[in-house]
This record gives structure tokens, sequence and C-alpha cells, in this order.
């Protein structure tokens, strides 16, 4: 059976989700100079930062919606209160920062984003789009300073870190990486009609 081009894209990016479930949000090796970065549910790997931050938006979210007759008071003092949580999560601090601060600081950043987002919208519709338009480019912006700093400081003084092969942290993604490699060549081969 010949399947669509959409189809089979929609069949490889399955593939490759299913593949990856178990590392995919980890955005880190899996090695001991990240152990404290990582946070380890049964087989999966989860960034632990980006872990506290979604369990804080859903926190803030749910919150904000048990005091929406406050509004305009939560609007005001979590605003005032977000300003210095940004300030210090933001990426050439946050990094320098104690494991148990970014923890504070990263489950604050998203209980108060969370609580914001949430009152914002119930605030009114041009007070909820202004926030989440706010957050989107504040998020751009963040993810862009991130993006330049060098995250391999801890990479270097390990004793792999010279060595041609592949890195130990990375053992793991790289053999998925290549299963998933070999089974979408397979498809491409047989989708072009090259392969039975």
């Amino acid at each position: 059976m010949k399947l669509s081009r959409l189809t089979e894209a929609v069949l490889l990016w399955a593939s490759w989700r299913w593949r990856s479930r178990h590392f995919r949000w980890s955005h880190k090796p899996l090695c001991q100079h990240y152990h404290q970065e990582v946070l380890h549910l049964g087989p999966y790997h989860l960034c632990r930062s980006c872990t506290l931050l979604i369990a804080g938006l859903l926190t803030g979210g749910l919150t904000g919606f048990l005091l929406a007759s406050h509004s305009t008071q939560v609007l005001l003092w979590g605003g005032l209160i977000w300003l210095p949580v940004l300030l210090f999560s933001w990426p050439e601090s946050y990094r320098n920062r104690s494991r148990f601060q970014r923890d504070f600081l990263r489950s604050s950043a998203g209980v108060l984003a969370g609580l914001l987002l949430s009152t914002s919208w119930l605030h009114s519709l041009l007070v909820g789009v202004s926030f989440t338009v706010l957050l989107l480019i504040l998020r751009a912006v963040y993810l862009s300073r991130r993006s330049h700093l060098h995250t391999t400081d801890r990479c270097l003084t390990c004793p792999d870190y010279h060595e041609t092969e592949v890195c130990p942290g990375f053992e793991k993604q790289s053999l998925v990486a290549l299963e998933f490699e070999e089974f979408a060549s397979e498809r491409a081969m047989k989708c072009r009609g090259f392969r039975n």
C-alpha cells in the first residue's frame, strides 16, 4: 500500500517521537556531570528546570482561576513580584546560581507566569492577549540569550571530552537516532519504489 507524502511524514514524525520519548525532554547529556540537571522518572529523563517551570505554570494557572475576583490586585502584585524573578532568572545570572536557587527561581517564574496568564485572560480579552504576546516575546528573547552562552563548561573537565567517539552522555540518544535513521531510510526507499 502506497502512502501519501503527508502520511509518510506524519508516520516518521510519530516514529521519532515514540523512539525519543525517554530522553526528549532532558536537554542535557545523560552523564555524571549533568546528573543534578536531569530528573529520572523510571525510564524517562526530564530537564529539572523545565519540569519545575511547567509544574509552576499549571499551579499558577489554576490558582489564577481561584483568584479571578481579585484579578486587578493579582495582576499588580504578581507583576511586581515577577519582575525580580525574571531578572534573577536571566540566562547570564541564572547559570551561576546554586541548584537550590535555580529550582526556586524556575518554580517561582512558572507559578507567577501561570498566575498572571490565567488572571489576565479572566480580567479582559485585551489584557489576556497583551500578556500572552509579552510572554512569547520574553520567551524568544530568553532563548536567544541562552543560545549565546557556552554550555559546555562541565564538558571541558570530562575525560571523554577529546575522544572522537560519541560523548557517553549522548550514547543512548545517538543509538536511537541511528535506529531511526535506518528506519527512515528504509521507508524512503520503499516510498520511492526502490524496495518492496
